[in-house]
């Protein structure tokens, strides 16, 4: 069963954890204003050096600011001024793959090489994921949302989560925005760069109230869709709770039905998991278009009609989180392990520590 268990690009394995989220990275450069957000806080505040950084942690560079932060395989991430990224709150122990949601800004990824020829990290944006084996690439989210992303080293492959995909190779970039995906185009310089931030700006100014509208829409089509799934998740983990009391009789038919349904409920918790990324990156960059509105440059906007969206997202924000801390630690390789176990007579439980079920559902933090 060795092969449910690589990830896809779009599969990004999201999970919010029951207990406290253990440490997955090192503050190891700073310069200027750098703050920290914890996990279930709201406040940010001022950074350390060599500060343990958990999952779930918010890192925000202030104006001509910097930071470097090393995830535990030796992955770098530099983390230009002004920009704002979240070490994903949600992994599934059995995947080891690192996960980062940009907010918006600049970082730069330095990537540990996978071994197993599995893409080990992925950068989730408002407008797509980029996700890699091992290599070094910069990922951009303007003020408006959209997206480049610029490959120093190695390979990436950048996924619009709609309808578009490119490969991209050292030398090479890409940008994407919520009407879709450029083709791809040779490594911008500096100056470049500065101008293309600088027409996002003039976009933003232009046709704000448009694309607010459009990001709304697609938090929106995220909500329907993750309610859906997770739907069909608690039916198949009804499902599966039956076979279980069932599985001890041996029946191989009962096994194979359950085999099935493990199977089933994996992949719908890997489309959960995505949607509840994606849909993170784009609050984000919403709630970035709400603070925008008070802004003197920003005085098109319709602050009135994106505040009050702004707080219909934060409710489903909070409704996405609650769902999430339900848990989703699936792993096809643990779920065989219970039905052997079961097989075997060691018929492992819920409520016995380091049994195939804790393996399978994580142990419980109470």
């Amino acid at each position: 069963m060795r092969h449910f268990l690589i990830t896809t690009l779009t599969a990004l394995l999201f999970a919010l954890p029951l207990a406290k989220a253990a440490d997955s990275a090192m503050l190891i450069q700073m310069n200027g204003t750098v703050t920290v957000i914890e996990p279930n806080s709201e406040s940010a505040k001022a950074a350390d050096l060599n500060q343990k950084l958990p999952e779930g942690a918010t890192i925000k560079t202030g104006k001509d600011s910097s930071a470097s932060i090393r995830l535990e395989d030796g992955t770098i991430i530099d983390i230009k001024a002004d920009s704002e990224m979240m070490i994903s709150p949600y992994s599934q122990k059995k995947v080891k793959k690192n996960s980062i949601i940009l907010f918006f800004g600049t970082i730069w990824s330095k990537v540990t090489k996978s071994f197993t020829g599995e893409e080990s990290y992925a950068v989730a944006t408002p407008n797509g994921v980029a996700g890699v084996r091992g290599t070094e690439f910069a990922t951009t989210v303007s003020i408006d949302g959209s997206v480049r992303v610029k490959v120093k080293n190695g390979l990436v492959r950048v996924d619009n989560q709609k309808d578009k995909a490119a490969d991209l190779k050292a030398g090479e970039q890409v940008d994407v925005d919520d009407s879709g995906m450029s083709a791809v185009q040779a490594f911008s310089d500096e100056m470049a760069d500065f101008k293309w931030q600088a027409e996002r700006k003039i976009r933003m100014q232009r046709e704000g109230n448009a694309i607010a509208g459009r990001v709304k829409d697609n938090i929106l089509k995220d909500k329907s869709q993750v309610e859906k799934l997770n739907k069909t998740k608690k039916k198949l983990e009804a499902q599966r709770s039956k076979l279980e009391k069932k599985l001890k009789n041996g029946s191989p038919e009962v096994r194979k039905e359950l085999s099935k349904i493990n199977k089933e409920l994996y992949e719908v918790e890997r489309a959960l998991a995505a949607k509840f990324g994606e849909s993170r990156s784009r609050m984000a960059i919403f709630e970035h278009f709400a603070r925008l509105v008070d802004e003197p440059d920003f005085a098109t906007l319709d602050s009135k009609t994106i505040k009050s969206d702004a707080a219909m997202i934060a409710g489903i924000k909070k409704q996405f989180e609650e769902m999430a801390a339900e848990g989703m630690d699936t792993s096809m390789e643990s779920m065989e392990k219970m039905m052997d176990d079961y097989s075997s007579g060691k018929r492992g439980t819920l409520k016995e520590s380091n049994s195939a079920a804790d393996d399978l559902f994580g142990s419980s933090p109470f």
